[in-house]
């Protein structure tokens, strides 16, 4: 589901891979939601960031409770989108209004931890054949 006004929209989805509520923040372009990247390297701008990166900033105390919050119940999604509601209210007031001044640290940590990745993962949703998944990590 995504909320949005003329300059900003918060993308709020579950995520199955990660057991969890995803809040994100996106300025908009030109008043619409630009293409999510693929390659952050090969981005000339980020424009989408996830709750999470203002937090660390802003609220590290905050984000590492909030980012102990799982699971994808009723009552588990409630948790996580009144914690998400409350911390955009008081951490990201000035993103909702369209002041995206933090975006560019918040950026420059997501290039860095890009950056700093020493491999690549790759998510099964079952166990595979551990012949044809070193085959593939190798290519």
């Amino acid at each position: 589901m995504t909320y949005q006004n003329t300059t900003t929209a918060v993308k709020v989805a579950y995520s199955v891979e990660f057991d969890r509520v995803e809040t994100d923040m996106i300025r908009l372009v030109d008043g619409v939601r630009p293409p999510y990247p693929v390659f952050v390297s090969a981005t000339p701008k980020l424009h989408q960031f996830g709750l999470g990166n203002l937090l660390m900033i802003r609220a590290p105390d905050l984000w590492n409770e909030m980012k102990e919050q799982k699971g994808l119940s009723n009552q588990a999604t409630a948790t996580q989108l009144a914690s998400a509601a409350t911390a955009l209210r008081e951490f990201g007031a000035d993103i909702l209004r369209g002041d995206f001044g933090s975006f560019d640290e918040i950026e420059a940590r997501v290039r860095a931890a890009a950056r700093d990745m020493e491999g690549i993962t790759i998510w099964s949703p079952v166990p595979g054949d551990s012949t044809a998944i070193a085959d593939t990590t190798a290519k």
